[in-house]
């Protein structure tokens, strides 16, 4: 299975930029998810968008810690360290001496990230921001209910759900 890498999150997210670009009038917002973001909470903005199309793009709080690590990684050459432990996908990314994950609920000690957590606790994010944005979408755009019992059978998925399933256990 390949798991979302940083970057991905990012390009998902900057295409939902461009939906929210669609939603109201095309060109009135910025294209990028980071300037949406910064878009939205600037008072003068506050009237621009519908309310829930605002609070559902400021919602997505954890979008900052991720753009950090991947542009940390990409920019400025952070490094990704693995550790050897059985069992588990141990890893930190430093850059200089800085360690640039630090969640403490994902943490297997106070420097080194157990992987499976980090990666369910950040695909468990985009799967409910992608359902916040979807009922917005849905209910703006009036798209008839077709087909609401999609399943996938993709092996990785039963693996990330698991993964999802210890981060919502903890």
């Amino acid at each position: 299975m390949n798991p979302v890498r940083a970057s991905d999150y990012r390009v998902i997210l900057t295409r939902m930029a461009w939906v929210f670009q669609g939603l109201p009038r095309p060109g009135a917002v910025p294209d990028s998810f980071r300037k949406l973001r910064e878009w939205v909470s600037r008072p003068e903005n506050s009237n621009r968008i519908a309310d829930d199309l605002t609070r559902v793009v400021a919602s997505c709080d954890w979008f900052t810690d991720v753009r950090e690590v991947r542009d940390s990684i990409v920019h400025r050459d952070g490094r990704t360290l693995v550790f050897p432990e059985e069992n588990r996908i141990l890893f930190q990314v430093h850059e200089g001496f800085k360690n640039k994950v630090n969640i403490p609920e994902i943490m297997f000690n106070e420097n080194i990230v157990d992987f499976e957590l980090y990666a369910g606790l950040l695909t468990g994010y985009l799967i409910a921001y992608l359902e916040d944005v979807s009922k917005i979408a849905q209910r703006r755009l009036e798209l008839k209910k077709i087909g609401w019992d999609a399943k996938s059978y993709h092996g990785g998925l039963r693996v990330i759900h698991e993964w999802v399933e210890r981060v919502c256990a903890m």
